[in-house]
């Protein structure tokens, strides 16, 4: 897309809302034209616009949860070159070399006028006029002039934009936040610029200023003087990880030492206000509360964030660690006899036995849900089935761990209302193929191209 430097979300799956439903809609690729179709494959826009982003929208989709309300109508055209899926209900599409903007019944929303254009995020596009970025709002509207060289997605209201070849941030209309004039440099296998920023995280960005970093306010003033060698993390409830000649602490948001830099590492608070942490370099790893007090002591030869309540830890390192399951408490939940284990989502667990060669899940309690006895790695559990991979290929097993869906497709999932999208592919000549299935394994859309 040129010089803009945004997140690319891709949503392969949309969502359509009504009063008394929620309808997902679901991406198609036939004869190289992208549509969509309902979970009972019928087809709701067909398939008329150019399938061009396929490799980033396959390394994206795993960021594609849901999409936000459609917008107001305008006029409808026909037929369209380009096609891009939903981001706040609406959709870039590319019509005789411009750029616009339809909503998921393929009306035209924001007619198609641009030289290129962004998704929507928080209410605003960006779009190019000329060789020019500026922002539009859900009219179409233009709200902030095009005259950026390049331009970044808003953040609690707050976006980078670079001009005459130096940066700074601009509010959501545009008003200029922290002044125009700082450049990017890169020093060993840090990035620094002179004044840093990726985005807003509970009002404070962090920032760098001759290789120290501080943190600014969402007016552009330090709050926290550059004054820290380096940030482990943005704010997170509440709190900051720094360091201060090779050791970490941690910082409030007004700049108040909650841990006085002491540790060889430390990482963020996790959702249960715990932060793990390494005294030095040859002990071992435990978690620290929001006092800077120990929780759990460092006895544990690796030590990974809560997750609803549950954190994995190792027994061992490397090749030969041994994963099991701790609460807050310290307790273990599951002792260490795993060759491999995830964090917990949604009350389940991925684990992994026999080096690495079968997987099954466990639930909170370390009960199994499903037995560690399929061959492969299972990548998602989806309630009543799971998806996994084997030799590098997705197929579908039920809750007792039995095959559904032998492995063949080189994508799968996740399900979305029942549905999953999977990919063929020709090994020969690397073409893929898309279709959906549901949870029987049965194509509701048989992979087409």
């Amino acid at each position: 897309m040129r010089n803009i430097i945004i997140l690319i979300l891709f949503f392969l799956s949309t969502t359509i809302f009504s009063e008394n439903s929620i309808q997902h809609l679901y991406r198609i690729v036939v004869d190289n034209k992208v549509g969509y179709i309902d979970k009972e494959s019928n087809i709701v826009i067909k398939p008329i616009f150019d399938d061009e982003y396929t490799i980033l929208a396959h390394r994206s989709r795993i960021l594609a949860e849901h999409v936000h309300m459609l917008e107001s109508i305008y006029s409808r055209v026909p037929v369209f070159n380009y096609g891009d899926p939903f981001a706040e209900g609406f959709a870039r599409v590319k019509y005789r070399n411009k750029f616009g903007y339809i909503d998921v019944q393929g009306n035209f929303i924001i007619s198609a006028k641009f030289d290129d254009a962004s998704f929507f995020k928080e209410g605003r596009a960006a779009v190019l006029v000329g060789n020019k970025w500026g922002y539009i709002n859900k009219k179409g509207t233009i709200i902030i002039k095009p005259e950026y060289e390049e331009v970044y997605y808003f953040f609690e209201d707050r976006a980078w934009v670079k001009k005459n070849g130096k940066y700074g941030f601009i509010d959501n209309y545009g008003r200029i936040i922290l002044p125009i004039q700082y450049r990017f440099y890169h020093k060993g296998w840090r990035l620094y610029d002179a004044r840093r920023y990726y985005g807003f995280r509970e009002g404070r960005a962090y920032v760098g200023v001759d290789e120290k970093f501080g943190f600014i306010d969402q007016n552009g003033k330090f709050v926290i003087e550059p004054k820290y060698d380096y940030w482990y993390s943005d704010f997170k409830f509440g709190y900051a990880v720094i360091t201060v000649n090779g050791l970490d602490g941690i910082i409030d948001k007004q700049d108040n030492i909650i841990v006085k830099p002491q540790y060889y590492q430390l990482g963020s608070f996790s959702e249960d206000c715990l932060a793990i942490f390494r005294p030095s370099l040859n002990e071992k790893e435990g978690y620290i509360n929001t006092k800077g007090d120990i929780a759990i002591p460092p006895i544990y030869d690796r030590v990974y964030h809560f997750y609803e309540g549950r954190a994995k830890v190792t027994k061992g390192n490397d090749l030969g660690a041994k994963y099991g399951y701790i609460n807050t408490k310290g307790e273990y939940i599951v002792e260490p006899i795993f060759s491999l284990a995830e964090d917990f989502r949604d009350g389940v667990a991925v684990v992994m036995v026999k080096g690495n060669t079968y997987s099954g899940c466990i639930d909170k309690d370390g009960n199994y849900v499903i037995p560690p006895i399929v061959k492969g790695k299972i990548m998602r559990y989806c309630g009543d089935v799971a998806i996994y991979q084997d030799n590098f290929l997705y197929g579908l097993v039920n809750k007792e761990g039995k095959v559904i869906v032998e492995p063949q497709y080189y994508y799968m999932g996740p399900f979305i209302d029942g549905v999953a999208e999977v990919w063929l592919r020709n090994e020969k000549t690397l073409k893929k193929k898309y279709g959906y299935i549901n949870k029987k394994g049965e194509y509701i859309w048989e992979p087409t191209k």
